[in-house]
């Protein structure tokens, strides 16, 4: 396309740079590749976090950043260069059969598919009451960052949501051709600005004898310049920035959107809602899909009680409960639902930090962490093991923009943990983690003010020391024997009795988790669902893996069977040297939990050296009464008591 203006020609089109160094840049795009596993809720938590970094400082209180998506289906006319962007894709095809690369092909092959249908889908985003992606497009600038940077995040602020300038790949992951138009009016001392470009990222590829790189851009080839001023005139209508003639603001063009799912509209909506539950709930953050559903603060908790957003997950076992642990964290937001209490604290290094806190019954004892609006983690060290408190579910949310920095640094691209190893400097890192440390400690007194359970006073209960030992390996030793048979401390612990049971899992004791018998009977259901009825505290584990609530095996195996005998010897920080005595010949099934006062945390086996690992659980041939000796090792480190539970296969 070539626009004549006096005797000015400025030529617009797709265009891939030359590559003369000899390099070749092939499929795999780490960027790309890091939001592949879980697209929908990749693009709505980058998408609606850089639209929070850029909200315009103009705005008054109570006056939302607005997002949209919404679906388009445009002639393959419309695409700006198509023939152009034709040739470069038949060339990247040539590139990728040469290379004998599966992957790539199939993805080439889709992509011409779309080039020559009819018409072309296309996902639009916009966001308003934003400042735009301001520029020109020159380094140091957020157009710039956007779309010529590597690795680089220029945000409005220290403590704004991205860190790491990855996050702009994520839409590239639904594009069946990799490409994303960007389209924003941005304000500088001239008034309202607006840019136009185009991105491609593909596989390095030749035409002739001329090697040309992996990403290309459409916009002003000189240069590789977004369209601007008297050049809009020549952009698709579709293109232009909409509604934006008189504010700031931006839109991204997904063009071959690969809606691989009938339910994206729901995907969206509730990875939305999932993760700005609070930026929505205090009227930070507007969200409208596809004129389907709205996320705004008064509609939020419909959308957590939507039928088909709750279906949509039926095949994402893990998200669907990561979607209702978020409401159960939205509750904690609302002080006029019974059981809502709130504290704060001020922390030399985070500033003021606050605890909102509900206790219910129906609620799963997790603490979840918010940062500038964004649930990132239920998993923070020291805050997950909490049996010993009431049911209930906490938000801890960091007040002050320093708090708020700190955090930043310390989070993995995913932006779904908080870890201090992360800081380079040493010092600081370990006055982080010192005050993290004191943080998680208040944040139990809290638990212990507000949700402690009835517990006495340790105490020696000599009559029962056979049932409760508390041993170590060196113990063991010394004895001349690896079976111990020690006093331990029992905790007693007030609650109803249980209805009685068929007897098939057995506790080992606390006491650090040293091990020795397990005798303590505990009742238990049918395949593999157990509800411990007594047990001892759960010290911090410093693992990543979440409890069960109460479901210990989740097991396919048959009827349950009563061991006798079981005695556990703690081995390292993960493993177990378990010796059980089965009462019947044939194949048997053992899981494993972390037995606590309410719940039991699923352990999962990563190795035995005995029988086998099956879905982490244990499988084995036993003969009667002949007594096994096995070694597991877990995924993951915990002290405490060892629950054992046995099923026929």
């Amino acid at each position: 396309m070539r626009l004549i203006r006096g005797l000015t020609m400025t030529k617009i089109g797709f265009k891939f740079p030359e590559d003369n160094a000899n390099k070749w840049r092939g499929f795999n795009t780490a960027g790309i590749a890091t939001f592949a596993g879980h697209r929908f809720r990749s693009l709505a938590r980058e998408i609606a976090q850089n639209s929070l970094d850029a909200r315009n400082p103009d705005l008054k209180d109570g006056e939302p950043v607005r997002l949209s998506f919404d679906f388009l289906e445009i002639p393959v006319s419309k695409f700006p260069d198509v023939e152009q962007f034709k040739i470069t894709m038949k060339s990247v095809k040539k590139a990728v059969d040469e290379q004998d690369n599966d992957k790539a092909r199939a993805f080439v092959t889709e992509s011409l598919k779309v080039l020559n249908a009819k018409t072309i889908k296309v996902l639009r985003i916009t966001d308003t009451n934003t400042t735009g992606l301001r520029g020109p497009c020159e380094v140091g600038t957020p157009y710039y960052a956007l779309l010529k940077a590597e690795g680089q995040s220029l945000k409005s602020s220290d403590n704004a949501g991205g860190s790491y300038g990855i996050g702009k790949y994520a839409p590239f992951t639904l594009s069946k051709l990799r490409t994303v138009f960007f389209s924003t009016t941005w304000q500088d001392e001239n008034g309202f600005q607006k840019f136009v470009q185009g991105k491609s990222i593909l596989t390095s590829h030749n035409r002739g004898k001329k090697r040309h790189d992996a990403e290309g851009y459409w916009g002003k080839e000189s240069g590789f310049e977004p369209v601007s001023g008297a050049d809009l005139k020549s952009v698709p209508e579709w293109l232009l920035p909409v509604g934006l003639n008189k504010t700031s603001g931006t839109s991204i063009f997904i063009v071959g959107f690969n809606e691989f799912t009938k339910s994206w509209r729901e995907r969206i909506a509730g990875s939305v809602a999932e993760s700005f539950f609070r930026a929505i709930k205090e009227k930070q953050l507007e969200v409208n899909v596809d004129g389907k559903y709205l996320l705004s603060s008064d509609s939020l908790d419909s959308i957590f009680t939507n039928e088909d957003i709750i279906k949509s997950y039926d095949d994402l076992p893990d998200a669907a409960a990561a979607f209702k642990l978020a409401h159960d964290f939205l509750s904690t937001l609302d002080p006029n639902l019974p059981g809502y209490e709130t504290s704060s604290t001020e922390n030399v290094k985070f500033g003021e930090v606050r605890l909102h806190l509900r206790i219910d019954q129906k609620l799963p004892k997790r603490v979840g962490v918010v940062r500038n609006g964004m649930l990132i983690t239920d998993r923070l060290n020291g805050l997950k093991r909490l049996s010993e408190f009431k049911p209930f579910v906490a938000l801890l949310t960091f007040q002050s923009d320093k708090g708020n920095r700190i955090l930043r640094q310390m989070e993995p691209p995913a932006h779904d943990a908080f870890e201090p190893s992360r800081i380079d400097d040493d010092k600081e890192r370990r006055a982080v983690q010192r005050e993290l440390n004191k943080i998680a400690k208040w944040v139990r007194e809290q638990l212990g003010r507000f949700a402690k359970d009835a517990v006495q006073d340790t105490v020696e209960v000599n009559e029962l020391a056979e049932l409760f030992p508390d041993d170590t390996p060196g113990d063991a030793k010394a004895r001349g024997d690896d079976e111990v048979d020690p006093r331990g401390k029992l905790r007693v612990r007030s609650k109803p009795l249980p209805t009685k049971k068929r007897k098939n899992s057995h506790s080992s004791p606390p006491g650090g988790g040293s091990g020795g018998d397990a005798g303590a009977t505990t009742t238990g259901g049918q395949n593999g669902n157990g509800t411990n009825s007594g047990g001892g505290e759960m010290p911090e584990g410093g693992d990543k893996t979440g409890g069960n609530d109460g479901n210990t095996g989740n097991s396919n195996a048959g009827d349950p069977i009563e061991l006798t005998n079981v005695r556990a010897i703690k081995k390292g920080t993960s493993g177990r040297s378990l010796f059980v005595t089965p009462p019947t010949k044939g194949e048997v099934e053992l899981s494993f939990s972390i037995s606590g006062a309410d719940t039991d945390d699923k352990l999962t086996v990563s190795s035995t050296s005995v029988g086998k690992v099956v879905a982490g659980n244990v499988r084995l041939t036993t003969v009667a009464l002949n007594r096994i000796n096995l070694d597991i090792e877990f995924t993951e480190k915990f002290e405490g008591t060892l629950k054992v539970i046995a099923h026929a296969v």
